[in-house]
């Protein structure tokens, strides 16, 4: 594989395995490591290899705007997520696509270019899934959409599995956060990152289906897409003293119409449920990670008492939050950083 931009190429084998400190922060443990730097700024790639799939955790620290073309001499099918800052991605022959911070979509490049374009003075940071075909396969059998983009990738049809990308949920991103985070070796770690992978290939589809099937959407022009992830910030940062859907329109400067469609258009659920998800998310890192009772875990991700917390609980996991503390205390579970 190689990158090529301006009058430059960097190769994989041309990279350093070498990590710099300022870059110590991303990275991965037990995996393959290629650093490439120079006046363009910084880049490394991380791989996790596993059964039927390859992870990439990419991290570009960028000093001048630049166009990145990742060429293949194969096919790849590829699960893409924008971490970091908004990339404008392209394939070969196709109209760019813009993949905003925290947005996902599959990919196929079959041994065609496509391209990253990245500006100065900024970091991005992407994770990507390649996949063999024969590992969709087995998947497709329950996502139609996942079937007819495989047929259509069998003719050498460079694409994306949907027209509209999909948002990342807290659940995803915490899948993700485990995957990088993994401390296992040797085959725990093969088991681990591959049925962590599995759910968030599962979870990703029934998103990228939901988006596909969507009909009635509005036209959100740039502005309208800045207010609505000033929305989703703003309930992740005050998740504790959420306001009306009113009030949260006017904070983000649009009215409860489009709050209400464009939301949900952008992130593939209503303002209250995704909420509720970040909520339920905290709660169950709050139970893994700390000693709070059940009463203080609910006042601290917004609910007034704790029986409400529990039965919003009980709908999203299945079971009540009790059922987590006891087997904590009993020593009988481990926590969600393996």
């Amino acid at each position: 594989m190689s990158f090529h931009f301006l009058n430059e190429t960097v190769k994989l084998t041309d990279c350093t395995a070498a990590i710099p400190p300022d870059l110590s922060a991303y990275t991965v443990l037990h995996s393959a490591a290629y650093h490439a730097g120079g006046d363009f700024g910084q880049m490394l790639f991380q791989e996790i290899a596993g059964r039927g799939f390859s992870i990439w955790y990419n991290h570009y620290q960028i000093l001048r705007d630049i166009t990145i073309t990742d060429e293949t001499v194969s096919a790849v099918l590829k699960l893409h997520f924008s971490l970091q800052n908004d990339v404008w991605f392209g394939i070969q022959q196709m109209e760019k696509i813009i993949m905003r911070e925290m947005q996902f979509n599959i990919a196929s490049l079959p041994a065609v270019q496509s391209s990253l374009r990245l500006s100065a003075g900024r970091s991005y940071t992407t994770f990507d899934i390649h996949f063999t075909p024969d590992y969709l396969t087995i998947y497709g059998e329950a996502f139609p959409l996942l079937a007819r983009f495989l047929e259509q990738t069998g003719r050498g049809v460079p694409g994306m599995i949907s027209p509209l990308n999909g948002y990342a949920t807290p659940e995803m991103q915490g899948i993700i956060t485990e995957i990088l985070a993994c401390r296992y070796t040797g085959e725990p770690r093969n088991n681990y990152i591959g049925a962590k992978t599995g759910e968030l290939l599962l979870l990703g589809m029934i998103r990228l289906e939901k988006a596909a099937a969507m009909t009635n959407l509005i036209p959100l022009r740039e502005d309208d897409v800045e207010k609505m992830q000033f929305a989703r910030k703003w309930l992740h940062e005050n998740m504790t003293t959420p306001c009306s859907l009113k009030e949260l329109a006017h904070k983000a400067g649009t009215n409860e119409n489009k709050l209400k469609r464009g939301f949900k258009q952008l992130f593939g659920s209503t303002v209250f449920d995704y909420l509720t998800d970040i909520r339920m998310e905290k709660a169950l890192s709050m139970l893994f990670e700390t000693d709070h009772s059940i009463q203080e875990i609910a006042v601290a991700i917004g609910f007034k008492s704790s029986p409400n917390f529990i039965a919003a609980f009980r709908q999203k996991y299945h079971f009540p939050p009790g059922t987590l503390k006891r087997r904590k205390n009993a020593g009988t579970m481990k926590p969600l950083d393996p």
